[in-house]
């Protein structure tokens, strides 16, 4: 049936643009150096992977200008599990620090974000 489209909906970490093999979340400017949040966010996005059947996640980085050693671990374990991660619009210190950790090479880092 191909995949379902969602409405736009949105949990206390993330929005949900579109579910399915397909899956674009955003972040909309939240902080994500907090590790309180981080294991909310970290269940909700399993959660929502495991149930859509992800294949590809993309994560729309706009406005996000520090980030937490837990989210790039977060997106290294989906990548390994098979999942497809692409980031979209990353502030320039962020694509600074996921070059540094050669994270770029495994996820797709697409767009920069003017800082």
């Amino acid at each position: 049936r191909g995949m379902a489209m969602a409405t736009l909906t949105e949990t206390s970490q993330f929005h949900i643009y579109h579910t399915g093999p397909f899956t674009v979340i955003g972040f909309d400017g939240r902080d994500l150096n907090s590790p309180e949040t981080g294991e909310q966010i970290r269940e909700n996005l399993l959660e929502l992977i495991d149930d859509s059947r992800c294949q590809i996640l993309v994560v729309d980085m706009r406005e996000v200008d520090i980030i937490g050693s837990w989210i790039l671990g977060l997106f290294a374990a989906l990548r390994a599990r098979g999942v497809c991660v692409e980031l979209y619009h990353p502030m320039p210190e962020i694509r600074r620090i996921l070059q540094t950790t050669h994270l770029d090479q495994m996820l797709h880092v697409r767009g920069l974000c003017a800082g």
